[in-house]
C-alpha cells in the first residue's frame, strides 16, 4: 500500500547497535486512491542498517511530504529502506504543512501564555513561585485547571512535595553523602573511628538543596516535579510524580 505521509517536528531515531531499524513520527497521512489527508499522529519504523540510516538522516526534513510503500498496523507504518522517498505536496498537504509552522498557543489569566512545542507536542508556559521562574508543560490546554488546583497554595504544595522526597530518598542521598565524603578525605579503614568527622544529612539539609526547574501535567492530571538536587546526587535530577486525587506518590532520582 501506498502512503503519503507527513513528518513531524520530532527528530528521526534508530533502535539496535548496529542499527536494525530507524523511523520518525508523522503528523497526518493519505492513503493510496483516497483524497482525504487523515490528521493522526503516529510513526514510520524502517528496517534498514547503518549505511541506510547514514543516507535517511541526509534526506529527512521536519514537515515534509514522504511517500512509503509498506503496511500500516494501528498508528504504525513499517516499510524497508527502499520504500520511502520524497514527494511533491498537493494543495491540501501544502496547506496543512503551512498551518504546522503557525503557532499555537492559549492564554490563561492565571499564569499567562502557553506556546505549542511541536517537538515535544506540549504547551510550555513559565510561572513565577516566590523569586523563582519555574517551566511549566501542558499535555493539553485542559490541563491548566491541574495547575489551578496544584497552584492554590504553592507554599504548601511543594513544602509537602519536599518533605516527601526527603522520606523517601534520605537514605539514598546519605550513601551518595558518605561516598563523596570518602572520595575527599584519606580513610584508615583499620581504625575503627574511621568516621570521625563525617555527619550525615538531615531532612532539613535535604530539602535545602533542592530547587525547582519544571512542572509537566499530561492525561488526566498526572503531573511531574523535576528539582535539581545540587550535589545531593551528583549532579543528578529528583522526580516527583503524582496525580490531582491522590497528591505525590512517587520520588525518583533520575538523569
Amino acid at each position: 500500500m501506498e502512503y503519503h505521509v507527513i513528518s513531524g517536528f520530532s527528530s528521526s531515531f534508530a533502535q539496535g547497535s548496529p542499527i536494525e531499524r530507524y523511523g520518525f513520527f508523522y503528523e497526518a497521512y493519505r492513503e493510496e486512491g483516497r483524497l482525504s489527508l487523515i490528521v493522526e499522529r503516529g510513526k514510520v519504523l524502517i528496517d534498514g542498517n547503518d549505511a541506510n540510516y547514514q543516507t535517511f538522516c541526509q534526506m529527512f526534513k521536519e514537515n515534509e511530504l514522504f511517500i512509503l510503500q509498506g503496511r500500516k498496523e494501528g498508528e504504525t507504518i513499517y516499510i524497508s529502506a527502499d520504500d520511502i522517498k520524497k514527494g511533491t505536496p498537493d494543495s491540501t498537504e501544502t496547506l496543512f504543512m503551512a498551518d504546522q509552522l503557525e503557532e499555537v498557543a492559549f492564554d490563561d489569566e492565571r499564569y499567562g501564555r502557553f506556546v505549542l512545542n511541536r517537538q515535544r507536542n506540549q504547551f510550555i508556559g513559565a510561572v513565577m513561585i516566590g523569586n523563582e521562574k519555574v517551566k511549566i508543560s501542558l499535555e493539553s490546554p485542559e490541563n491548566i485547571e491541574v495547575l489551578w488546583q496544584i497552584g492554590e497554595k504553592w507554599e504548601r504544595f511543594l513544602s509537602s512535595a519536599v518533605r516527601f522526597a526527603a522520606g523517601k530518598l534520605l537514605e539514598s542521598a546519605n550513601k551518595w553523602h558518605y561516598i563523596a565524603y570518602t572520595e575527599r578525605n584519606v580513610v584508615d579503614w583499620d581504625n575503627e573511628e574511621n568516621d570521625d568527622g563525617y555527619q550525615p544529612l538531615t531532612k532539613e539539609d535535604f530539602v535545602k538543596h533542592m530547587a525547582l526547574e519544571s512542572i509537566s501535567i499530561v492525561g488526566d492530571g498526572d503531573y511531574t516535579l523535576w528539582y535539581d538536587s545540587g550535589d545531593l546526587f551528583l549532579g543528578h535530577l529528583i522526580c516527583l510524580e503524582g496525580n490531582a486525587r491522590e497528591g505525590i506518590t512517587k520520588a525518583v532520582i533520575q538523569g
